[in-house]
């Protein structure tokens, strides 16, 4: 009873305002009813409660790292050859011989108590103590002071001193000059030395070699090295008159010999 009075108001009275606009009532009442119920289903729906807000993500790409510019290689017509490390290595055949003979000097600082023989028996210098006629070729300015006589391989040197290792011929080839002259052969050292000593000071290139005769130690005074025979025969007569020599003799020397060779 009371919807249909609430309706046949709501009728009378939207007739009333379709008068004043022109509208039918009917009309306007199902405008207003679409309206009302249209509302009431949006307040109808369930709110949610606690929604957590929502959280938009946006991809952000990383700029690439900036590459390099590439070296540029220029194109020619040319061929490139490219050698290997072994042939960088490989520059002569005879290599390790060449390095055997290569020139160089060696220095040895006399200690306490050294003395020409003692040095040259060194296994680093000639392992030798004949040669101790060797250093004094080489070091005639540093071993002025060094009186002749028999005793001077054994003579005390000073200390501090920097003598120079000569470098001996190694190369067991044929000497390039096998020419020498043999200015004496003695078993008595002594005479040796004191012999050698003044060819030694006179400029003459004389060395020592040992050997053994009839079970004896004896030792030949030698001057060295020359091409032709012809300059060691002349180099001889100037040595007998030096040395007041009666006779000398000049032969050819192997390869073993050729060591004292020195440089």
């Amino acid at each position: 009873m009371d919807n249909d009075f609430r309706m046949y108001s709501a009728k009378q009275r939207f007739n009333q305002i379709g008068r004043s606009a022109g509208i039918s009532g009917w009309v306007l009442l199902f405008v207003g009813t679409l309206f009302f119920v249209t509302g009431c289903g949006e307040d109808a729906k369930p709110k949610p409660e606690n929604q957590a807000p929502k959280i938009v993500r946006r991809t952000i790409s990383e700029t690439p790292a900036a590459k390099k510019p590439m070296a540029v290689v220029p194109i020619t017509d040319k061929a490139v050859t490219v050698k290997p490390l072994s042939a960088e290595k490989d520059t002569s055949p005879n290599l390790k011989s060449a390095l055997k003979v290569l020139p160089r000097e060696d220095f040895y600082t006399v200690s306490p108590k050294d003395s020409l023989a003692s040095i040259a028996a060194k296994q680093m210098v000639f392992n030798d103590p004949s040669k101790w006629a060797l250093l004094l070729r080489f070091n005639l300015d540093e071993l002025s002071y060094l009186k002749s006589g028999p005793k001077l391989p054994k003579t005390i040197l000073r200390k501090g001193t920097r003598l120079k290792i000569p470098v001996l011929n190694r190369s067991n080839q044929k000497p390039a000059k096998p020419w020498v002259v043999n200015v004496m052969s003695s078993p008595i050292p002594d005479l040796i030395v004191v012999e050698t000593t003044r060819l030694i000071r006179n400029g003459f290139a004389a060395y020592i070699v040992a050997f053994s005769h009839k079970g004896k130690k004896w030792m030949r005074l030698r001057v060295g090295f020359f091409e032709t025979r012809e300059t060691a025969i002349a180099t001889g007569e100037k040595i007998k008159t030096l040395l007041k020599l009666k006779d000398s003799w000049v032969t050819q020397i192997s390869a073993s010999e050729a060591i004292n060779d020195a440089s």
